[in-house]
C-alpha cells in the first residue's frame, strides 16, 4: 500500500507498506525517486537505462535512488516492510546532482541511472542523530532520531520546503510560533 503523506509542487512524500513476499513494481517511472527502508528488508531489482539488471538486498536504514525511466521492483524478504519514498518531478534526461559531504568540504556528483545506499552518513547531534539518505539538488531525505526528553533547535527556511513525519513515538511540535521574517 502507498500512502501520500505530503504533496507539494516540488515533491511527494509517501509511506510504503508491503506484507510477506509482496512485490511492488515500477515500470518506466517518470520521476526521480528516493526509497528508504524504515522497517524490514527487501530484494530490489533495478534495470538501468540500457536494460542491464542489478539485484540488491537492502535492510533497515538502507535504500536507493533512481532517475526517471529506471524500472525497479521491491519485494519483502520478511513478514513486513515499511519504507518512505520521496518523488520529485524531473524530466527523463535531466541532470541530477548529489551532494557528498566529506566533513571538511562538499562535492557535487552527477547521479547516473540509480544508486544503492548501504551506509548513509550519520550525523550526531546533541539531541539525537540524523541519517542522511539522499542529498540531491531536487530533494533531500533524512531520518531524524530524537533522544527522549531532548529538543532540537527551531528551524526556518526561506526557500526550502520540509515535510516531517513522526514514524514512532510522541513529540511536541511548535505550531503557529510567531517568526520575524524580516531578519
Amino acid at each position: 500500500m502507498a500512502q501520500i503523506i505530503d504533496k507539494t509542487d516540488r515533491y511527494s512524500f509517501n509511506r510504503l507498506t508491503l506484507g510477506r513476499n509482496e512485490r511492488r513494481i515500477y515500470i518506466n517511472p517518470p520521476s526521480l525517486q528516493t526509497v528508504f527502508l524504515h522497517k524490514g528488508s527487501a530484494n530490489v531489482r533495478l534495470w538501468n537505462l540500457d536494460g542491464r539488471l542489478s539485484k540488491e538486498e537492502i535492510g533497515e536504514g538502507e535504500g536507493f535512488i533512481t532517475l526517471p525511466g529506471i524500472n525497479f521492483s521491491l519485494t519483502t524478504t520478511g513478514s513486513f516492510l515499511e519504507a518512505f519514498q520521496v518523488v520529485s518531478d524531473v524530466e527523463k534526461g535531466d541532470l541530477v546532482f548529489e551532494t557528498i559531504d566529506h566533513g571538511d568540504g562538499r562535492e557535487k556528483r552527477l547521479l547516473d541511472n540509480y544508486k544503492v545506499i548501504k551506509n548513509p552518513t550519520r550525523v550526531t547531534k546533541p539531541w539525537g542523530d540524523e541519517l542522511w539518505i539522499s542529498w540531491l539538488d531536487r530533494h533531500v531525505l533524512k531520518r531524524i532520531r530524537m533522544n527522549e526528553g531532548e529538543m532540537s533547535s527551531l528551524q526556518l527556511h526561506r526557500e526550502k520546503l520540509e515535510t516531517n513525519y513522526l514514524a514512532e513515538g510522541e513529540a511536541d511540535v511548535i505550531d503557529g510560533y510567531p517568526v520575524d521574517l524580516s531578519l
